[in-house]
């Protein structure tokens, strides 16, 4: 359970980090270092952004699927099914 739990706390947390990311300017990286290494079109941004979002998406579809398959081996009548 508390892997569980972990799963959920790390998936929620790089969600809110990508969020966070996502609510800067397209130009922050310009704005801030100086230079542009997408050319400007603030590409690598929406990547840093999007990146962390879709891991912690994927880690809560995991924990999720992983919590059912749990609770369906925990129901009367599935004593017969091999965890």
């Amino acid at each position: 359970m508390r892997r569980l739990t972990a799963k959920v706390a790390l998936g929620a947390a790089l969600i809110i980090l990508g969020l966070g990311y996502a609510f800067l300017p397209t130009q922050w990286i310009e704005q801030k270092y100086g230079f542009e290494p997408d050319g400007g079109s603030g590409a690598l941004e929406l990547l840093i952004a999007v990146v962390p979002i879709a891991a912690g998406i994927g880690l809560l579809v995991h924990a999720w699927s992983v919590h059912r398959a749990e609770r369906r081996h925990d129901l009367p009548g599935s004593a017969g099914i091999d965890r």
